[in-house]
């Protein structure tokens, strides 16, 4: 940096403690409120206006933690790494659709598509690229300097479907482009950080590294109880590992808001091209409110901002930016009380809406004519980021989409109940009431299948109504099935304890034992971590107390339902029919689930590899 550039910076700073120090008892009031009133510990927070940072502030209950203290941004990592990326474009060092396998031609990386669709960087930089969500062997790796090429090299990358189709959110996809930029500059992650984002925008105290001596007073994380969190580190640093204080973010935030600094990361093009999204299906037919290059759009007080969110251990970061209007926030808080931390984002992105003039809340009556025959029926997401969870999310985000009497609204009914209707704002893209931007996009695929980006951000296929039938029935079934089993097997604990005998309660014990273990192994492993099929048993990490438990009730509720089978079939004729009948649709459940989970997930993994 040259002298003129430090003393520019140095002036920078002063103007920015000189504007921390202007606080406006409005805002500050009012965020101090909504934190005394959740579990959330500290929150700190940065307004631009005009092109300026006219707030910092960093409020606490205890109001004796200092603004120096730094916080885990998580994801919003993502938006730096970019700007690293895109300024070696710039430069002409790599391009957007340079094919990874030119830059890495031996890395482990499968795509059966390599021909016609090869994985570009455009691809890993926009999260289209089909990869999955990161794995528990992922996180198992808990190195605070676990470089990018390493873990290209930690295992096999395989894509779920043709690069460019589908948005899918994965913490490898920007790791992956920093093992690039590794590549084609033989510098490390860190030094490439340092160099082109952190040192030009003036972010001295900020590094991707916990270790790192220039992280002060890292503030401790609490969850939504109040008790605090543990901190890890990450093998996906590029994603998720930055850190460090309000005021640095403040710098972040200026740059992203306005496009001005004093030794920019990119140009003012480039940054406009990181808020317009190009390579999925859905960008290609113009839709721009997904994720672009390290930024996405995302409504807020009912006004579309763009920037990017985090969360990691407890600690929660949104940066929203209004770049029309040159303003923006940032926001952090180390607590992981998500609904405190929604209304705190709420108040601020108002009052940094209505200061900057920007464009009042939508109006909910707007109204398109369209088609609706194209999209009526039932739909099911299938990009879920973990592999793992895609069975989960299936099916508890199966949906019927309907039209309204009069044919101008779709209404879309999940199967966990509830209704939302989706006012059109054009012939293929529909939003929910409050909501700025389109939640609900139609597109086509080459091969001519609808498929709707929904609002999670997931994409969404259509299946004949007779599939969803019968999935509804099945999950009915085995609940009722589960929930026979308990009430039978307390009835006969009761019994027991009691003095009395009869000829069921034997296979009836067991089942009920069997529906306690399947409850207990369900309720911990939405509790504790995730389970997999058999082939995903190379996401294993180390293993732990808890997956030991998991792995204990995995084993031992179908032990008892065979053992429950033989029992029934041995007294089948001294039990009467109701009984019989009730036992059996007991059986015929838990084997059901049986079948179900050994096909998609019946191997206990852990979290984290922690006790």
């Amino acid at each position: 940096m040259t002298l003129s550039s430090r003393v520019l910076s140095l002036f920078a700073g002063v103007i920015l403690t000189l504007a921390a120090t202007a606080a406006k008892p409005d805002i500050v009031d009012t965020m101090q409120g909504l934190l005394d009133a959740s579990s959330i510990p500290a929150v700190g927070f940065a307004i631009v206006e005009d092109g300026d940072v006219t707030q910092l502030s960093l409020l606490s209950k205890t109001g004796d933690v200092p603004v120096t203290s730094s916080f885990r941004a998580g994801s919003l990592s993502k938006t730096a790494t970019s700007l690293m990326i895109l300024s070696l474009v710039e430069d002409g060092l790599v391009a957007l659709d340079t094919p990874i396998a030119d830059v890495l031609p031996d890395a482990p990386i499968e795509n059966p598509w390599e021909n016609e669709a090869p994985l570009r960087l455009v691809h890993l930089l926009e999260q289209t690229s089909g990869l999955p969500g990161t794995s528990y062997a992922d996180y198992a790796q808990a190195s605070p300097d676990y470089s990018p090429t390493a873990y290209l090299g930690s295992k096999t990358h395989r894509l779920r479907w043709p690069p460019g189709r589908y948005f899918s959110y994965a913490n490898g996809n920007h790791t992956l482009a920093a093992a690039v930029a590794e590549a084609v500059t033989g510098q490390d992650f860190d030094t490439l950080m340092r160099e082109r984002v952190l040192d030009p925008l003036g972010m001295a105290a900020t590094s991707f590294d916990l270790t790192d001596e220039r992280v002060q007073d890292l503030l401790e994380s609490f969850s939504t109880d109040g008790s605090p969190e543990a901190i890890w580190h990450l093998s996906v640093r590029p994603s998720g590992a930055m850190t460090g204080p309000i005021s640095d973010m403040a710098k972040l935030l200026r740059f992203l808001a306005t496009g001005d600094g004093v030794d920019q990361p990119v140009s003012s093009e480039m940054l406009l091209r990181m808020r317009t999204p190009q390579s999925s299906l859905v960008a290609q037919d113009g839709y721009r409110d997904i994720y672009g290059l390290g930024l996405f759009s995302f409504s807020a007080a009912g006004r579309a901002f763009w920037g990017h969110w985090g969360r990691i251990d407890g600690f929660q970061t949104t940066l929203g930016t209004l770049p029309e209007e040159g303003a923006g926030f940032v926001l952090m808080a180390n607590g992981a009380d998500r609904r405190a931390f929604h209304e705190i984002r709420e108040a601020l992105a108002a009052h940094v809406a209505e200061r900057a003039g920007a464009a009042d809340p939508v109006n909910p009556e707007a109204q398109v004519e369209f088609d609706a025959a194209p999209y009526l029926g039932w739909w099911v997401p299938f990009t879920d980021d973990s592999v793992l969870r895609t069975w989960i999310s299936e099916m508890a985000g199966l949906t019927q989409i309907s039209s309204d009497n009069a044919g101008s609204q779709l209404i879309a009914r999940s199967i966990l109940g509830g209704a939302v209707t989706l006012i059109p704002v054009s012939k293929t893209r529909f939003r929910q009431d409050g909501f700025a931007t389109a939640t609900h996009v139609f597109s086509r695929t080459p091969e001519g299948e609808i498929v709707m980006l929904g609002d999670q951000q997931l994409t969404y296929r259509q299946i004949p109504a007779a599939q969803a039938h019968l999935m509804r029935f099945g999950l009915l079934y085995v609940l009722t099935s589960i929930v026979a089993a308990l009430l039978v097997g307390l009835f006969v604990c009761i019994q027991l304890l009691r003095g009395r005998r009869a000829a069921y309660y034997r296979p009836a014990a067991y089942l009920g034992g069997s529906a306690v273990f399947l409850a207990g192994f369900c309720v911990l492993f939405v509790v504790w971590g995730m389970i997999g099929s058999l082939a995903e048993l190379d996401m294993l990490a180390i293993p732990s107390l808890r997956s030991g438990i998991l792995a204990m009730l995995s084993l031992a509720w179908p032990f008892c339902l065979a053992c429950g089978i033989r029992a029934l079939c041995r007294s089948n004729r001294e039990i009467s029919k109701p009984a019989k009948v009730l036992l059996w649709i007991s059986v015929t459940g838990l084997l059901v689930a049986a079948v179900y989970l050994a096909f998609n997930g019946w191997i206990p993994l852990l979290t984290w590899g922690a006790e």
